[in-house]
């Protein structure tokens, strides 16, 4: 599923406007927040395409999994 989320620094590192979502610079704005939506649910094949690349961004850089292989390549080159 596409977000809606702002451009707080953990946020913006997670959506990448336009590939998963929307990002919002201003989360109080109710006419950008609106704007915003709109442009998410405008499309449906758009929101179908957003919401498989924010799947794959999940999985790929954001489970456990990568944490650890990232953890044990740090690891790595301390040791070596």
């Amino acid at each position: 599923v596409p977000v809606l989320g702002t451009t707080a620094c953990g946020l913006r590192q997670q959506i990448r406007d336009g590939k998963e979502g929307r990002l919002t610079t201003n989360p109080i704005d109710p006419e950008q927040i609106a704007e915003n939506l709109e442009q998410i649910f405008a499309k449906p094949k758009v929101l179908d395409r957003w919401g498989k690349s924010a799947q794959k961004r999940v999985y790929k850089k954001f489970l456990i999994f990568n944490q650890l292989e990232k953890w044990l390549n740090c690891m790595g080159q301390v040791i070596n």
